[in-house]
């Protein structure tokens, strides 16, 4: 029962990777976009905190 498990894996497998466009769309493209996802989050996080620490409050009584 595994081995035909087995068997169906790899040829989905190969037929995966025939095309280069899939090849594209499932290695390349998530190694590139993640990290500048990434990066984009932490930048616009720490101007957000520089903005919160520059803030100046009043308060009345």
């Amino acid at each position: 029962m595994f081995k035909d498990a087995l068997i169906i894996f790899k040829k989905e497998f190969k037929s995966l990777f025939k095309d280069k466009r899939t090849v594209f769309s499932i290695v390349i493209l998530p190694m590139v976009l993640m990290p500048m996802i990434f990066m984009a989050i932490g930048f616009f996080g720490s101007v957000q905190q520089k903005q919160v620490a520059e803030t100046v409050y009043r308060i009345g009584f």
